[in-house]
């Protein structure tokens, strides 16, 4: 579990000031353990269509699981945005008679009532939920089909997915199609899908998939492109850094998705990544993971590509020397880490290795460090 979940698991689930909650929402814990298990692949469909790529995260849902609202990590923040939540909720659509049948046929006492259910679609869609019973009773499993992949069930197309992600299929342009699916875990899916059945697809996709609104689909497009390792793909890269920047990617995790494009660049781009990459490792902030992610892109770049730019942009991105306030914050490894990273990413894209890295990052040694490779 997370450093920041412990507080919330411990100090604000449960506590006596949100008891006025208790009897107006349902609370539901959704834990990972990464281990993809049956319980794991359900939490992290339910995490795909929250939007959830980092932990923790404190969601309001509807019935259907649409998100209407985000709280902060305290009670006060979560008794406001429920109060803001409740008026975001649609009336329901289910009642009291069909939750009974549904019951009824969850009990399995009579095929017959469960089979009227599954025929009737309902708007709440009950229908459903009584199919899935059947399928249970006799032992169905997913298949990889045209119908399968067409179903509207989230559950059964991201099935589907599966079945194909699983097997060794002929290519299916139906599940290929399903990166435009409504659904963001079926999205996510069939990203993976293509990665694996037709990589060179990922190209023409790319633009859509990475301002796709869900981190869920933009962190496994970024994923298969970088294993594609297509070139063509590049650009859309770049394009995405930009349109981030400038607010017109959705995120709820920015500063990972530009991790990610960065790990991204570093493997496919060139020239035009560096002055983006450059930017942002010349703000120095050694604490954050995508400082050190876009120094190393610029090192594979340099090597890749020598680009001419990468050497200078490098040699900027050299963290300030530690001072007495880092070392008081504890945070002085930190810096002489990032430092340590710049050194080893400019012997990464100029071959050069007979310039030393200094044992500590004070003026003196830091002055030293950025004349030496200047001057190289």
């Amino acid at each position: 579990m997370g450093t920041h979940c412990v507080p919330i698991e411990e100090q604000v689930l449960p506590h006596a000031d949100l008891k006025p909650l208790y009897g107006r929402v349902v609370w539901m814990w959704v834990y990972r353990d990464f281990k993809n298990g049956p319980d794991d692949r359900a939490a992290e469909r339910v995490h795909n269509r929250m939007g959830v790529s980092s932990w923790p995260h404190l969601l309001f849902a509807d019935s259907t699981g649409r998100v209407v609202a985000e709280s902060g990590r305290t009670t006060a923040s979560i008794l406001a945005t429920a109060e803001k939540a409740q008026q975001a909720v649609p009336k329901g659509v289910g009642t009291p008679a069909l939750d009974a049948r549904l019951s009824k046929a969850r009990e399995g006492k009579s095929r017959k009532p469960i089979e009227e259910l599954a025929k009737e679609r309902d708007a709440g869609e009950y229908w459903m939920e009584a199919r899935d019973v059947l399928w249970a009773l006799d032992g169905r499993k997913p298949a990889a089909t045209a119908k399968d992949l067409a179903d509207p069930d989230v559950d059964r197309r991201a099935d589907a997915l599966d079945a194909l992600l699983e097997g060794t299929t002929a290519f299916a342009p139906e599940a290929a199609g399903l990166v435009k699916d409504p659904d963001a875990d079926v999205r996510m899916r069939a990203v993976k899908y293509v990665a694996k059945a037709a990589p060179a697809k990922l190209a023409g996709l790319a633009g859509d998939l990475l301002a796709d609104p869900m981190d869920a689909v933009q962190f496994a497009a970024l994923d298969a492109m970088k294993e594609s390792k297509d070139e063509a793909i590049a650009p859309a890269l770049v394009e995405a850094w930009r349109k981030l920047d400038a607010g017109k990617i959705e995120s709820r995790n920015p500063n990972v998705l530009r991790g990610r494009l960065a790990a991204g660049m570093g493997d496919l781009a060139g020239e035009e990544a560096v002055p983006l990459l450059g930017d942002f490792a010349a703000k120095h902030e050694f604490l954050n993971g995508t400082t050190h992610m876009c120094v190393a892109a610029l090192g594979k770049i340099g090597k890749r590509r020598g680009a001419k730019h990468v050497a200078a942009a490098l040699v900027a991105s050299f963290p300030p020397a530690v001072t007495a306030e880092d070392e008081q914050r504890k945070v002085a490894a930190h810096c002489l880490r990032l430092a340590r990273g710049v050194h080893d990413a400019l012997v990464e894209a100029t071959g050069v290795k007979s310039i030393a890295f200094p044992a500590a990052w004070k003026e003196k040694e830091r002055a030293a460090a950025v004349a030496a490779w200047k001057a190289r």
